[in-house]
């Protein structure tokens, strides 16, 4: 897994966890605080602490229980997603304007978040799941990367984190903090995460 972080002057709003949980499944989120200054990131440090300390029951349940805990914030976007290795299987879940796609070798697959800011009012939590096979890759990433509808051939080949840095070298629009996460999809039993940020 390789994550590239380019926050905006002045402090970054976007940020990425990863936890196992019991099951032997894993947890990947992204979340963008509202905003780019210090409360979008405060934002997104509680939305952190909140996405570590509850439960791996469900992904609903998980982000009601973090939407609850947002409220005191000025909110974020989010997406998590669970892998489940032993059914090749993406299950996932967003709210807001961070993007998910699935790369592999017949084509690139995006999927939508619900509308909304995590932490402000009513929001529609919907669980969507996606096939993968081994050697597919994960993408995530915030909305000051704007990558073309047919995807981004950096994305397809080569190290995770060259695809990672490319693509944020490419797409990032230069108007708001940008992150990408590039994960390499196999019958996980550990995560190795390397990350380049910039200030």
């Amino acid at each position: 897994m390789a994550v590239v972080n380019r926050p905006m002057q002045g402090g970054g709003a976007d940020a990425y966890g990863v936890k196992r949980c019991d099951d032997g499944t894993w947890l990947i989120t992204v979340v963008d605080g509202l905003g780019h200054g210090a409360r979008g990131a405060e934002a997104a440090h509680t939305y952190l602490r909140l996405f570590r300390e509850c439960s791996c029951d469900s992904l609903s349940a998980l982000m009601s229980a973090i939407h609850l805990g947002m409220r005191a914030t000025v909110g974020a976007a989010c997406m998590i997603v669970q892998v489940i290795p032993d059914r090749q299987q993406l299950l996932y879940a967003g709210i807001g304007n961070v993007s998910l796609a699935l790369i592999s070798s017949s084509g690139f697959r995006r999927a939508q978040s619900a509308r909304g800011i995590v932490g402000y009012r009513q929001v529609r939590i919907r669980e969507d799941v996606l096939a993968w096979t081994p050697g597919d890759r994960l993408m995530l990433h915030t909305d000051g990367i704007a990558l073309p509808p047919e995807g981004a051939e950096s994305l397809r080949y080569g190290d995770p984190i060259v695809s990672a840095k490319e693509t944020a070298a490419a797409y990032a629009t230069g108007k708001d903090d940008a992150l990408v996460l590039v994960c390499t999809l196999e019958h996980l039993e550990a995560v190795r995460i390397e990350e380049e940020q910039h200030a």
